[in-house]
């Protein structure tokens, strides 16, 4: 489930018509060590936090009736998913200047969208239901489901 969301985060920042300098950027999901230095202009996205939302915690299991028999299924865990977004320009100058230019254009792709929208929703988060929230520039930026056992699985 979490690759799922990271390769959807990368589905929305590679989209097409962004602006070319984001447009041009290596996507990366990287831990920034101290050494951390990409061969090319790149965004980082780095997952830091992963806590259970509590407040939305649902303790009231749903029952799928199959064949005459009853599976009690457990709600889903509702989990925020957080990452620390960094821009590592490569080349040129004023890096400064451009990191934060890229950081600018990778906060404007993302605050478009109060929830994810389904065409970048990738593997088990396809199906996704109700839809993903997803806030910027706070804490539990990415509101993630988990299913549990063999149930499908929601971001």
């Amino acid at each position: 489930m979490i690759d799922d969301l990271s390769k959807t985060l990368k589905a929305i920042l590679t989209q097409p018509g962004l602006p070319a300098e984001l447009a041009n950027v290596m996507i990366m999901f990287d831990r920034p060590v101290e050494n951390f230095n990409p061969q090319q202009t790149a965004i980082n996205l780095f997952l830091y936090d992963i806590r259970e939302n509590l407040e939305l915690r649902s303790n009231e299991p749903s029952i799928e009736r199959n064949n005459g028999q009853a599976v009690i299924i457990r709600p889903p865990l509702r989990m925020d998913c957080t990452y620390l977004i960094t821009a590592w320009p490569f080349g040129g100058t004023e890096l400064a200047l451009q990191e934060h230019r890229l950081l600018s254009q990778v906060l404007q792709v993302l605050s478009r969208y109060h929830t994810i929208p389904k065409q970048f929703l990738q593997g088990s988060l396809s199906e996704q239901e109700p839809p993903l929230p997803l806030t910027i520039s706070s804490v539990g930026a990415i509101r993630c489901l988990v299913n549990h056992g063999n149930q499908s699985v929601h971001n």
